[in-house]
């Protein structure tokens, strides 16, 4: 995951808050609209929702278990 600030600009071209999106997407550009930590015994898992409508679903070595369009 990474993030983006609007330091440097103009007070009408900048966007309010930090924007995160994710370098382990296998889809385009879009934005991560939601985090979650799923954990069920042994199993633990991120889900990340994005602004595009996809459900990711990350294991803790950082690879994809399950992408979703919703």
């Amino acid at each position: 995951i990474s993030f983006s600030s609007s330091i440097g600009a103009t007070r009408t071209t900048r966007s309010f808050g930090p924007k995160s999106t994710s370098n382990l997407s296998p889809i385009k550009a879009k934005y991560i609209t939601a985090l979650e930590w799923l954990v069920f015994e042994e199993i633990r898992v991120v889900a990340i929702g994005t602004s595009k409508g996809y459900l990711l679903v990350y294991g803790l070595k950082g690879d994809l278990v399950h992408r979703q369009m919703t």
